[in-house]
C-alpha cells in the first residue's frame, strides 16, 4: 500500500506510515522511506510535496483525506 494512486486519476503518491512513537512502519522488510529517498535521487524530479495527517488519525482516515487533498492539488 505505499505507493497509492488517487482514485479516478493517473496520480500516484508515496505513503510512509509512523507509529504512535514516530518510528517507521517496515512494508516489505524494508523502510518506504528509503525507497522514496532514492526515487527522489535518482530522477529529475522538480517538485516534492510532504503531508502530514497527524498522529490521532488511523491509516485509512489518512489515505482518504490524502486522496482528496492530492486531487485537489
Amino acid at each position: 500500500m505505499p505507493i497509492r494512486t488517487v482514485p479516478n486519476t493517473d496520480v500516484t503518491y508515496h505513503l510512509v506510515c509512523y507509529d504512535g512513537h514516530g518510528v517507521e512502519r517496515w512494508e516489505n522488510g524494508a523502510k518506504h522511506s528509503s525507497s522514496v529517498a532514492s526515487r527522489i535521487h535518482g530522477e529529475p524530479i522538480k517538485d516534492v510535496i510532504l503531508v502530514s495527517h497527524g498522529s490521532k488519525g488511523d491509516i485509512p482516515a489518512a489515505t482518504d483525506q490524502y486522496d482528496r487533498w492530492i486531487k485537489a492539488l
